[in-house]
């Protein structure tokens, strides 16, 4: 109870509690807003003597049955009234008593300081030195908060716990330090709405960062608002008035109007210092920019849970793909068992789509360590080796398989990898092993089960080794016609062009992010394993089949736009330009080869 004194025996405190009942539930019924107001001791001091005065005739005119019965009935009306003031507060039948502290027009004591005065008295009710009572210091009314939270992701709604205990916890600490001015609790941030007038309904701030302004480099021009503009960090929102201004159908007109001409606008988060230095007027401008395009990522987007044996073989599938590959991963995890790593490129509503798609399938529902990355759509290009590099990061195992999205592994590549690992020493030497590859244009194939059965299909031309038809060059170094026959890894040398695919430790260098889309993104990485001295062991019971799809949309690009062969080619001779000067002599074959193909 309040001002409640200790050092008093028990009936005198029960004596004491009945006394103060008429007031507080005066309180109770009267101020529906809760605000209490400290309550004065002095006057209740005399009646206190009296009692104690009293209390002396205990043995003489009160019986201590009549004591004990008095001492149940006041311990039944206190928790009475405990119930009834756990209940939620009534709307008062009156206008409020004349101390009400308006949530608009807080006290400097109630504001600054009540929370300090709050611990004190709760020290000082709990001190057994202390002999007065300290008195409460009047709290505000209890309101509704509706907090509207955005969660970015499937797994985000993990962290609105959090967040939703950070606001509680912070209600009378400080936060909220994105207002400007700063706003040291959220009960001050809600006061903020008692200053809207006539139709304002929205609360912002004004950006900081000086991006927005669009004077930092050359053309440069975020978006045609006002100076700055506003940051939707936080935001306030009168619903009420919003609601009455009709504001679903406002916005979605307003946004119509302004595409028309604006037509889209880019973030500041996402465009880095290096982009001043880049010539907009470069017909390559847009490539070079790719390069530098920071995109949002959802590591581990569905649960993964896998732990590499102990004896340091293991070895991960890395791959990368967009919604129109997804039918192809219930066909590799059927043909590989070991743990892989995916970079998924989709937009926000393709995640959900992925999602539903991942929780229909059995297949993948029953498979823990299949780690999904998803990266958010940004620009106009597919960054495929931004994707690559991604999806390597997340690997935990000390190999790693670099494949694509459509192709089949062999049944037991897995196990076999992780043979090859110890045969050949894979700890103590830079070697990258290569799987052959092979295609067929067939989208029905019974898929050989052995290298005899292969090359059986391989000779009625239902197989046939990978680019065959379109690209020899790309694999033609893994010799083939040595293949057939080997029963023992053989050693091949690096040729312009060579693009295998290949198992390398997890500490290999990660692919070049200049190429984008379509062309030389696979090259460039088993150019730059070269010029590290890896050296190339092709695998003789290894083998993985291209399955047939529709043509992307990159290569199609690649096709049609000269603009982009002629950036292409740039940006290939700014790599080998870079390899001169970061490996010096040794990378000289690298420019002779490219000039004799």
């Amino acid at each position: 109870m309040l001002g409640m004194c200790r050092g008093r025996r028990k009936f005198l405190a029960a004596s004491l509690a009945l006394l103060f009942i008429p007031a507080l539930t005066w309180l109770y019924l009267s101020a529906g807003n809760f605000q209490v107001k400290p309550l004065p001791l002095s006057p209740l001091l005399p009646q206190l003597s009296t009692l104690t005065a009293r209390g002396g005739a205990l043995g003489g005119g009160v019986s201590r049955e009549a004591l004990e019965l008095r001492v149940r009935e006041v311990e039944e009306e206190n928790q009475l009234l405990r119930r009834e003031l756990s209940r939620p507060p009534r709307s008062p039948a009156g206008p409020a008593p004349h101390h009400t502290n308006h949530r608009g027009n807080q006290s400097k004591t109630h504001s600054e300081e009540g929370t300090g005065d709050n611990e004190a008295g709760l020290k000082a009710g709990s001190s057994g030195n202390r002999s007065d009572c300290v008195q409460q210091p009047a709290v505000d009314k209890c309101e509704t908060i509706h907090v509207a939270i955005v969660c970015a992701g499937y797994n985000a709604s993990r962290d609105v716990v959090t967040l939703v205990k950070s606001v509680l916890f912070h209600r009378k600490s400080s936060s909220w330090t994105q207002i400007s001015p700063p706003l040291r609790t959220s009960a001050e941030l809600w006061a903020v709405f008692h200053k809207f007038k006539g139709q304002q309904v929205l609360g912002l701030v004004e950006n900081q960062s000086d991006w927005y302004l669009g004077n930092l480099w050359k053309n440069h021009r975020p978006w045609p608002a006002l100076e700055r503009g506003f940051n939707t960090g936080v935001i306030l929102l009168l619903l009420d008035r919003l609601r009455k201004l009709r504001w679903e159908q406002m916005w979605r007109l307003t946004a119509e109007r302004e595409l028309m001409s604006m037509l889209s606008t880019s973030l500041a988060d996402q465009l880095q210092k290096t982009l001043s230095e880049l010539d907009e007027d470069d017909p390559c401008y847009e490539f070079r920019r790719e390069r530098f395009t920071v995109h949002r990522t959802h590591l581990y987007f569905l649960h993964y849970e896998y732990e590499p044996s102990t004896d340091h073989t293991d070895v991960t599938l890395v791959a990368q793909l967009s919604m129109d590959r997804l039918q192809m991963l219930e066909a590799i995890c059927k043909h590989w068992e070991g743990p892989i790593s995916l970079a998924l490129y989709l937009s926000d509503a393709e995640a959900q789509q992925f999602l539903r798609y991942t929780q229909g399938s059995e297949v993948l529902m029953s498979r823990g360590n299949v780690g999904y990355h998803i990266v958010y759509k940004e620009g106009q290009f597919y960054p495929v080796n931004l994707l690559r590099n991604v999806a390597m990061r997340q690997v935990n195992t000390p190999y790693m398989f670099l494949s694509d999205i459509d192709f089949l592994p062999m049944y037991g590549l897995y196990e076999y990898l992780r043979k090859s690992v110890v045969q050949l020493d894979m700890a103590n030497s830079k070697k990258a092993l290569v799987v052959p590859a092979f295609e067929t244009l067939r989208y029905r194939l019974s898929y050989p089960k052995s290298k005899a059965e292969l090359l059986s299909q391989l000779d009625m031309g239902t197989l046939f080794t990978f680019r065959y038809h379109v690209w020899t060059k790309g694999h033609a170094p893994t010799n083939f016609a040595k293949w057939r026959t080997a029963t023992t890894p053989y050693r091949v040398q690096w040729e312009a062009d060579f693009e295998p695919y290949v198992m390398v430790r997890r500490d290999s260098p990660e692919y070049d992010r200049r190429f984008v889309g379509f062309g030389w993104n696979k090259v460039a990485h088993i150019m730059e394993l070269d010029a590290q001295e890896y050296e190339f062991v092709v695998l003789p019971n290894a083998y993985m089949i291209h399955m047939p799809h529709a043509p992307s949309f990159d290569i199609t690009k690649f096709r049609s736009n000269k603009q982009y062969r002629v950036c292409l080619k740039t940006l290939k001779e700014e790599f080998q330009q870079n390899m001169s000067r970061r490996y010096g002599f040794a990378a000289l074959k690298y420019m002779t080869a490219e000039n004799n193909s």
